[in-house]
């Protein structure tokens, strides 16, 4: 993934960030991804990738595996959303 789109998000307190998101996010999940607009992959329990998208504040499953995620993104439609 390019550094033009995805940031460097390991020194963010998570709990805290998203606890005003807490009712429209689910119990447990790692947060794998953050791009430059501030939107969330993360990754399930069950492995399945996610996208926290917090301009529309809409969670969406994206994939059902990180590499299906990354297969996905080969697809140029896929890659440009």
């Amino acid at each position: 993934m390019s550094d033009d789109y995805i940031i460097d998000h390991s020194n963010v307190d998570w709990p805290g960030m998203l606890s005003p998101w807490h009712r429209l996010l689910p119990q447990d999940f790692t947060v794998w991804l953050m791009n430059r607009c501030g939107d969330l992959f993360v990754v399930m329990e069950d492995s399945s990738v996610w996208m926290f998208d917090v301009g529309r504040g809409n969670f969406e499953r994206l994939a059902i595996s990180r590499d299906d995620f990354c297969n996905q993104l080969e697809i140029d439609e896929n890659l440009n959303n």
